[in-house]
């Protein structure tokens, strides 16, 4: 995790409520984040080809292959990851904000 990434998750990781993880367990889940993201990501492209699409997306083998299907598309992906990101940030407070809710109607927290 670079150093900008470090920033980057420091709030989300206090919005959490996992500020006081281990550094590795920290890099272990910011990876899972991004991992998850990049799924999303290629779940939009993914369904807004036609099937011939897919087909020539997969033949793709470089960066600039791909970076060039993508702009002939006009698929922008570089706003589709800003808009899953932000997604997926919204979810991952939601949830731990139920978590959080339910842990202590229980008592446990």
């Amino acid at each position: 995790m670079t150093k900008q990434q470090t920033f980057s998750y420091d709030d989300l990781f206090v919005q959490l409520g996992i500020a006081n993880l281990p550094a590795a367990e920290k890099e272990a889940f910011a990876k899972s984040i991004e991992e998850n993201i990049e799924g999303r990501i290629m779940v939009r492209i993914l369904n807004s080809l036609s099937d011939e699409e897919k087909t020539a997306f997969d033949a793709c083998k470089t960066d600039a292959e791909i970076a060039a299907f993508l702009t002939a598309k006009k698929i922008d992906m570089g706003a589709i990851a800003v808009e899953e990101a932000l997604t997926f940030r919204e979810e991952l407070i939601k949830d731990a904000s139920f978590i959080e809710g339910k842990l202590s109607a229980m008592g446990k927290k």
